[in-house]
């Protein structure tokens, strides 16, 4: 029912949430035009097959994917992880062509072009700044105009400004428990 809502044409909502792990169900979200995939999976098909869920049948947009990831933590070691995994699934399965109609010379010739492809996923393995960031996720010329414009008229230069904000309202912060009463220790407890 709520995924029929979504997927009608010119419905009210616009984001719909759902675990990468909610797979094989035969789930089509092809009105969705974005996806954020924020807790990447160690199996990098599961990943790929919450990306596919956009990319069926009447799809109608560009689907842009994004993928969040912090600096030095574990979801990086586990993208690591997932990533290393897809390399050899191209290296060993995808290479090897089993399907009985590829020459050796047609191998070699894609293996080859994996590697090199390596090679280039390496040198891009770097934090990218905001006008990168915006550049990524803009459809348009306009949009991304309308992105660095917000960015000229916050305070927020930079997406260090804004992480020293939020760093210093998680340290005062004030939350509310679930009773929905303010609870001023920080921990979401009436009992503290």
């Amino acid at each position: 029912m709520l995924l029929k809502t979504f997927n009608e044409p010119g419905s009210e909502y616009f984001i719909f949430l759902l675990s990468t792990r909610a797979g094989g169900l035969g789930l089509n979200l092809q009105s969705a035009d974005t996806v954020i995939i924020f807790d990447s999976d160690w199996n990098p098909h599961q990943d790929l097959q919450a990306q596919d869920r956009a990319h069926r049948i009447g799809q109608q947009n560009e689907v842009r994917v994004l993928r969040l990831c912090t600096v030095n933590s574990v979801e990086e070691k586990i993208l690591a992880a997932a990533k290393y995994k897809l390399n050899v699934d191209q290296k060993v399965i995808q290479a090897g062509m089993f399907d009985q109609k590829s020459s050796s010379h047609e191998r070699r010739a894609f293996l080859q072009a994996i590697l090199e492809h390596e090679e280039q996923d390496e040198e891009e393995d770097e934090v990218p700044d905001d006008e990168t960031v915006n550049q990524m996720i803009a459809r348009h010329e306009e949009e991304f105009d309308l992105f660095m414009e917000r960015i000229r008229s916050h305070k927020y230069r930079s997406l260090n400004d804004l992480e020293k904000d939020v760093m210093l309202l998680c340290q005062n912060a004030q939350t509310f428990n679930l009773e929905g009463s303010l609870d001023r220790s920080g921990s979401g407890s009436e009992e503290d």
